[in-house]
């Protein structure tokens, strides 16, 4: 990223941080006024970070390199992008996509209603493939765009916002389990607990379907709509571990 740049974004009102690496150089960045372009340069950095929360710069930071194959990767992020473009209005023109270094992929807009950093979808308990950088988060700045400039981030209303929201977490595949330990009563058939022959036997779709339609299928799961909400989607089925998982 180039100085020109930094100090156009800066004059425009935007807050850029100098990084080592993706480590800030600033002490208590996130709560001090912006810095000048000669602050800026007056570190030795090798990398600029934009600051979120300030304007109501927000991002969606997609980690592909947490999926095993490439094939896994490239499948996923056309499913992540397809998956908002089909339910936010003019996507394209409404968000800014940056190529990270890492192939993975910032997703970038301004909203009134943003949040602090948040995980949004995990393929493990420490394993993120896609969280937010809001309030109190930065990211590094990349040259490779993919769609619009660091310049041109524009505002999307708070149900946009939501929609991207929900579009992203119905790629979760991992919850906090709860130990649960049904009441053993063996099929004297099978040696099945009642529980575990019961779930061998019915599937999550055949006791919903009265209530929602499936609007989507994707490579390990179908996204779900429930039937007379006004929301695009309400959540989806794991299709490879038969669970079910709804928006709160």
């Amino acid at each position: 990223m180039n100085e020109r740049k930094i100090e156009l974004l800066l004059s425009l009102g935007y807050s850029i941080i100098p990084l080592i690496n993706k480590t800030p150089l600033p002490k208590g960045w996130q709560k001090g006024t912006p810095l000048t372009f000669d602050e800026v340069k007056s570190y030795k950095g090798n990398n600029y970070g934009l600051v979120c929360g300030h304007m109501g710069v927000e991002v969606i930071d997609v980690d592909l390199k947490v999926l095993q194959s490439l094939e896994d990767r490239k499948t996923k992020w056309n499913e992540i992008t397809s998956l908002i473009n089909d339910n936010l209005e003019d996507a394209d023109k409404k968000l800014v996509i940056v190529k990270t270094k890492n192939n993975g992929y910032h997703i970038i807009y301004r909203a009134n209603n943003i949040e602090g950093n948040q995980h949004l979808a995990m393929v493990k308990k420490d394993k993120a493939l896609i969280e937010t950088r809001g309030i109190g988060g930065q990211v590094v700045m990349y040259d490779e765009l993919i769609q619009g400039d660091y310049t041109t981030i524009q505002y999307i209303t708070d149900r946009e916002r939501d929609i991207i929201i929900q579009c992203c977490r119905l790629f979760n595949i991992f919850e906090n389990e709860v130990e649960y330990k049904p009441r053993k009563t063996n099929n004297l058939i099978t040696g099945l607990t009642a529980w575990d022959d019961y779930n061998a036997k019915i599937d999550i779709w055949t006791i919903i379907q009265s209530d929602f339609k499936i609007v989507r299928q994707l490579s390990d799961r179908v996204i779900l709509k429930r039937i007379g909400s006004e929301n695009a989607q309400c959540g989806s089925i794991l299709t490879t571990r038969n669970l079910l998982y709804l928006f709160t």
